[in-house]
């Protein structure tokens, strides 16, 4: 199974775990948050959603920023490299429809993942590394405006 199967056919249990652990972060309860992430997490190591959720747990909620890293390593090694998108739908342009669709979402979390990593390694005054976790995002040719802003700012940071 190819790995954008792998992450668009996952099991279905993850998914109605992460959406949980996403309900229980906006109720205040990180704690159960984390233990449904970890569920999805046993069930489908390639559950990124969940290593991104807690990653949030960990380092925004918790400023348990080593472990939020971790979990943002993860998410990244997780959607890193080069994906081939299949084309499935009932004609062409619905197949391209489709393929357009899961590579920009894969785009998305991609940025995600970066940009998190990015913040937490400022929290942690690793200012180089964070640097490079926006010019990754520049490397995408996505979202250049969010990394540009993250990365003049934090020069200006450094500078100081």
């Amino acid at each position: 199974m190819g790995f954008l199967n792998s992450l668009f056919r996952r099991n279905q249990s993850s998914d109605v775990l992460v959406k949980e652990a996403q309900s229980c972060i906006q109720s205040g309860n990180h704690k159960k948050a984390l233990s449904l992430c970890d569920k999805a997490i046993n069930i489908d190591e390639k559950c990124y959603e969940a290593w991104l959720l807690k990653g949030a747990v960990f380092s925004e909620i918790q400023n348990r920023h080593e472990d939020g890293l971790q979990c943002y390593d993860k998410a990244i090694e997780i959607l890193g490299g080069s994906v081939s998108i299949p084309l499935k739908g009932s004609n062409i342009f619905e197949a391209f429809a489709n393929a357009g669709a899961q590579a920009a979402f894969i785009d998305k979390a991609r940025v995600v993942s970066w940009n998190n990593k990015g913040l937490v390694l400022e929290k942690l005054k690793r200012y180089d590394e964070a640097l490079s976790c926006y010019e990754e995002i520049l490397k995408t040719g996505k979202a250049n405006e969010l990394a540009s802003s993250q990365k003049t700012r934090l020069l200006k940071l450094m500078n100081q």
